[in-house]
């Protein structure tokens, strides 16, 4: 049913009530209006003035009583845009909010460390959002990604590694265990040298992905469904991580 659709793509039920009173009858007064849909004259002026804003209804002056009718059906594509320019000022807004939270010092001198639950279904999207920000703290730290990978991570996101090589700062090293040369080093025939592999020598592989940039520690399970990711950000863990990181690469070799 066209009300039931209305109500799907953002109308109130009185809105509803409106707009469908006067697209049934053409052209209605405000009087006419608050008579078919019940409403009371007051409500029945907001309901009408806000659909007016939103585009989708339209004054007609042609006679002495004011009467409103409807636009054209494309108009309803209006609101997805109106809806899209606020959704991005409001993303503006929300950035400028965390600039400005993470400028602000803490009065212990100690930042309280943060988690993050990313599901599955937005494991893709997260990669591509956080990336920028990840590697801003690698390169204010030691210019490193350090970790391990479980070789199902290059399966599942191989398209992201090599968006990722194609846009990271050209002075960004990465330095990763991993458990399987074969497919790893097909990956590295994609990428740049500064993707630096090593092969783990342990009796067990590797079973998840875990990541440490700057502040940031990363954990990725692309072994089992479902997927998961989460993202921590605790400046003591990670320095701890990374230097284990970096004296087990000092005991390991390229081959």
């Amino acid at each position: 049913m066209l009300q039931d659709t209305l109500k799907q793509i953002g109308f109130s039920e009185k809105e509803t009530l409106v707009y469908l009173a006067i697209l049934e009858n053409g052209r209605l007064s405000f009087t006419d209006i608050s008579k078919k849909t019940g409403l009371n004259r007051t409500t029945t002026y907001s309901v009408a003035q806000e659909l007016i804003t939103r585009g989708v209804l339209q004054e007609d002056c042609s006679t002495p009583v004011k009467a409103l009718v409807t636009a054209p059906p494309e108009a309803l594509a209006i609101m997805t845009t109106q809806e899209e320019e606020q959704l991005n000022k409001k993303k503006v807004l929300i950035s400028k909010v965390i600039d400005n939270i993470r400028s602000m010092p803490a009065a212990s001198g100690y930042v309280a460390p943060s988690i993050t639950f990313i599901p599955q279904q937005r494991i893709a999207q997260h990669l591509r959002q956080r990336t920028a920000e990840w590697n801003a703290h690698a390169m204010a730290n030691d210019s490193i990604w350090w970790g391990f990978q479980d070789v199902t991570f290059v399966d599942v996101h191989g398209d992201w590694i090599k968006w990722y090589w194609e846009s990271s700062p050209k002075n960004l090293v990465l330095k990763l265990f991993s458990n399987d040369k074969a497919i790893e080093k097909q990956m590295q025939s994609q990428t740049p040298t500064r993707r630096e592999i090593r092969f783990w020598k342990g009796e067990q592989d590797f079973t998840g992905t875990l990541w440490i940039s700057g502040d940031f520690v990363i954990m990725i399970n692309t072994r089992e469904k479902p997927y998961s990711l989460i993202e921590m950000r605790d400046k003591l863990l990670a320095q701890n991580l990374r230097t284990v990181f970096t004296e087990m690469w000092k005991l390991t070799d390229k081959k």
